[in-house]
């Protein structure tokens, strides 16, 4: 989910450009998901983090096969971080 919300932003809205408005729509689309959906998870930061995985990974056909590929080598308990988001912020943050 958090790939095709970053992926949508890049291609609808800023056309896959890093547009010198693009922090005013992020903070609007923060702002429109948190009211759709909760506050939780819809931060303008997690937008940008959304936003960035996109950009990173153009292709989702890859990122659903290493996802399915971790699910699969991993057991509930080992798999923990990835579903709290604890190790998503470790990565990006890297």
């Amino acid at each position: 989910m958090y790939w095709h919300i970053g992926e949508c932003i890049n291609r609808e809205v800023l056309g896959n450009k890093r547009a010198e408005y693009g922090k005013q729509i992020v903070a609007t689309v923060s702002q429109q998901l948190q009211t759709e959906y909760g506050n939780k998870g819809f931060e303008k930061s997690s937008i940008t983090r959304m936003m960035k995985f996109a950009r990173l990974f153009p292709n989702f056909q890859i990122v659903a096969t290493v996802l399915r590929q971790l699910q699969e080598e991993f057991d509930d308990e080992a798999f923990e971080p990835i579903r709290d988001g604890s190790l998503k912020n470790a990565m990006i943050l890297a």
